[in-house]
């Protein structure tokens, strides 16, 4: 994925559609589930968002993240901020859900920068899914 020197395993079904969709530049990758799987649209964004931190954690830039949804004059209900390891490396995630579309956004910083890996689904997050995405950020590894 570009001068990022990130890997991932994708599952067989998804499709990169990192060209169909507009990008204000921090867009790595996009990948869309297979239309057979529930609650398609169901897609994988990748991230760098361009910003290097230094003393900081995943944790601090999700609950960061969370608050600026927050400061909509119709926020979305969001779960939780949970930790959890992307890359061998400590990250944190929370759900959010605004009318039919649901959304994890998980962080992750390496080299003090910033990464975000965006899951959507409409009207929910399909269990294949689901099971594809823990393989795919479990492949997730940066390069030299």
């Amino acid at each position: 994925m570009g001068d990022h020197r990130l890997t991932i395993q994708v599952p067989a079904g998804w499709t990169d559609t990192s060209t169909t969709v507009a990008s204000n530049g921090t867009l790595l990758l996009q990948l869309t589930a297979s239309a057979s799987y529930r609650d398609a649209p169901t897609t994988v964004q990748v991230h760098s968002l361009l910003v290097s931190v230094t003393g900081s954690s995943s944790r601090e830039q999700a609950r960061q993240s969370a608050a600026q949804y927050l400061r909509n004059p119709k926020p979305p209900a969001i779960g939780p901020i949970l930790d959890c390891t992307i890359a061998g490396q400590p990250a944190a995630f929370f759900i959010l859900v605004s009318g039919p579309k649901t959304e994890i956004d998980f962080y992750l910083l390496h080299a003090n920068f910033v990464y975000l890996v965006r899951v959507d689904g409409t009207g929910g997050i399909d269990p294949k899914a689901v099971a594809d995405i823990k393989s795919m950020l479990g492949s997730l590894a940066f390069g030299l």
